[in-house]
């Protein structure tokens, strides 16, 4: 985890994720306090993406960044 933090927009957080590996890395989202109404791959702008799965997957050296609301 690079950050995590609330939206520009107030309307979610943001994680970020990076791999400082040389092998593509996945990585399994759960929510034990809850399942949000949105999981959703962003860019750097914060506009929500593609819809995400329960896995990301993130290539070497990589960087991904999720937005997520409640």
């Amino acid at each position: 985890v690079s950050a995590f933090k609330q939206s520009e927009d107030g309307k979610a957080v943001i994680l970020r994720l990076r791999s400082n590996s040389e092998q593509p890395e996945k990585v399994r989202l759960s929510w034990p306090a809850g399942q949000p109404t949105s999981v959703r791959h962003c860019l750097a702008d914060e506009y929500p993406g593609d819809p995400l799965s329960e896995e990301l997957a993130i290539a070497p050296y990589g960087a991904a960044s999720v937005r997520i609301e409640f």
